[in-house]
């Protein structure tokens, strides 16, 4: 009985998993190819190279953290509302949009070291304030200093739940505490 073919998406869903769990050390062909079972050359079937395997790990990152997030929450009407589904949806581990995000830590320590994962960080970080901030606008929330406010507590939650032993819902409470310091608009 023949193996099924792995496909682009299942080798970085690997490396997303290697890096969470090893580290970036763990996101090499051979290392990933022991890791799930394959050949190199399966992997090299898809990516040219490491650093194009890194690169579309990265750009799958900044789809799934941003982009596909801001879409799921363009159906709802009321900034206020998008605002606290942004917050459920961002404590949530894994989030209803996305069973496979990758663990943000991982990626933000990767960053550290590495270029490419440093300036995609630095895309998603502005990206994201970005739209708090125009979120917080429509709400009729002063956007600075809260999006900053919001967005690093969120940041420092993704490490706390491992050191406190349960994810809390502090993120969802901070939003519903600066709503409610600012009336409506509406």
């Amino acid at each position: 009985m023949s193996k099924p073919r792995l496909s682009q998406s299942d080798w970085i869903f690997a490396g997303f998993n290697a890096l969470a769990e090893l580290g970036p050390v763990a996101l090499k062909a051979e290392v990933l190819a022991r890791r799930i079972g394959s050949s190199k050359g399966s992997f090299y079937w898809h990516f040219t190279d490491v650093p194009s395997f890194h690169a579309a790990m990265m750009a799958l990152w900044e789809q799934r953290a941003v982009t596909d997030v801001i879409d799921a929450l363009a159906p709802l009407p009321d900034p206020r509302d998008r605002l606290r589904m942004l917050a459920r949806l961002a404590q949530e581990k894994p989030t209803e949009l996305d069973p496979n995000q990758p663990a943000e830590s991982a990626i933000r320590a990767w960053a550290r070291a590495a270029q490419l994962v440093r300036d995609t960080v630095d895309r998603v970080d502005s990206r994201r304030l970005e739209y708090l901030e125009a979120l917080l606008a429509e709400a009729g929330v002063p956007p600075r200093p809260y999006a900053r406010l919001i967005y690093a507590t969120l940041i420092g939650l993704d490490d706390l739940p491992s050191v406190q032993g349960q994810p809390s819902n502090a993120l969802v409470q901070l939003v519903n505490l600066i709503l409610t310091q600012f009336p409506d608009p509406a």
